[in-house]
């Protein structure tokens, strides 16, 4: 398939997501939702395009590509509309760090601040330097958001594995999917509205439902929602290396 995405002409295989295919081109689309091991879902919106003959914005990550497509990636159009829709998605997510003239400056008092009963912003965070909504932050270029929260109002869920923070979740959707590939599907989307939530049925413990504490969930989450409790507060991983889960090696 041969297509031009903004300047750059490029051919991949039939089959081949937009944003997939800008990023063979070296073209970075930003996103929340897609993940490269999940099925497609198009959930966040962040990494809409626009496409020459289709009308609307269709989400790049869902949207395979065809023959001799044009796509513009960074429009001021495209800006604006993921400036709205990042500031949306931060009015119920603790920002005040994200949107901070000083965020970078705290280091001296950093620890104090990570291990506070509430999480206020990514310094108070056990992801900080590890969150991809900071990424997509800087690489949108948000600035300000009208409406930040700034406390939070849900209990921090403990597992005997790894915590769940309710208050730093974005609704991705990626843990969902991560444990339906599975074969588990233990957590799904909880209520509607304002009040949506990841949770169990009837938000009973994890160890009740059938969870194999395989850590998929943890893998996948793109913020400080799902973490490891062993190495809550260990900071940036150093280096990465392929192994075998210690569940599936016993």
């Amino acid at each position: 398939m041969h297509l031009r995405i903004d300047d750059q002409e490029i051919d991949v295989p039939p089959g081949t997501t937009i944003k997939e295919a800008a990023k063979l081109a070296g073209i970075k689309i930003p996103g929340l939702c897609d993940h490269p091991d999940l099925e497609r879902y198009g959930g966040c919106r962040l990494c809409l395009v626009e496409v020459e003959g289709i009308r609307g914005y269709p989400s790049s990550c869902t949207m395979p590509v065809s023959e001799g497509m044009k796509v513009r990636t960074n429009t001021p159009a495209l800006k604006s509309l993921r400036l709205n829709i990042l500031e949306l998605l931060l009015s119920q997510h603790p920002c005040i760090c994200l949107i901070c003239e000083r965020s970078g400056r705290c280091d001296e008092v950093r620890e104090g601040m990570r291990k506070v009963p509430q999480t206020m912003g990514c310094r108070y965070c056990p992801k900080d330097g590890r969150c991809e909504l900071q990424e997509i932050v800087m690489q949108i270029g948000l600035k300000k958001v009208e409406l930040c929260r700034i406390g939070t109002e849900k209990e921090i869920i403990r597992s005997p594995f790894f915590d769940r923070d309710p208050n730093l979740c974005i609704l991705c959707g990626r843990c969902v999917r991560a444990c339906a590939d599975r074969g588990l599907a233990v957590i799904s989307f909880n209520f509607r509205g304002f009040d949506t939530v990841i949770g169990t049925a009837f938000e009973k413990p994890l160890e009740d439902v059938g969870c194999r504490f395989c850590g998929a969930c943890v893998d996948v989450c793109p913020t400080g929602a799902l973490v490891e409790r062993a190495n809550k507060w260990s900071g940036v991983a150093e280096r990465v290396v392929e192994t075998i889960c210690p569940y599936c090696s016993s």
